[in-house]
């Protein structure tokens, strides 16, 4: 790995206020604040709906037409102000827990790949060395026989 790539993924390993903030904004972009409801016939629909009226849901501009059972029973309606803040703070926690993961991830992925880089020179070092040493008993063991002939 070069060392252009362990940057890169040191980079992602660190904790951004930017980048958290921006995760969470795009969680937040797609929380859907209404909930489409589906029945089996009108009555249960109208039963249901009233249900959902006293929790306070209320209707949506949302509308849409579909041609197959038992979509003909469907209504969009928003949901409650309690739930929705409720289920966007969820959102917000689970955004955060998921980028602090992936933190972690590019963390683990950094060290080893620093640590690999480290141990690649210290070997490489030690091999030149010991290569070096080589050559030069060699030229050593050359020149013994040099002096022999």
């Amino acid at each position: 790995m070069t060392n252009q790539e362990i940057e890169q993924l040191k980079s992602l390993a660190t904790f951004n206020q930017e980048k958290l903030d921006q995760v969470i904004e795009q969680a937040k972009a797609g929380y859907e604040t209404s909930q489409n409801f589906v029945f089996q016939n009108p009555g249960e629909m109208l039963r249901e709906i009233q249900k959902l009226y006293t929790l306070g849901y209320e209707p949506t501009s949302r509308y849409t037409h579909q041609f197959v059972l038992p979509a003909f029973y469907s209504v969009w309606l928003t949901k409650p102000l309690s739930t929705q803040q409720s289920e966007l703070v969820d959102v917000m926690t689970q955004a955060e827990a998921a980028y602090r993961r992936d933190l972690e991830v590019y963390k683990a992925q950094w060290l080893e790949a620093a640590a690999q880089a480290l141990l690649d020179a210290e070997e490489a070092k030690q091999s030149q060395a010991a290569q070096l040493k080589k050559d030069k008993r060699l030229a050593e063991i050359t020149n013994q026989i040099k002096g022999t002939i």
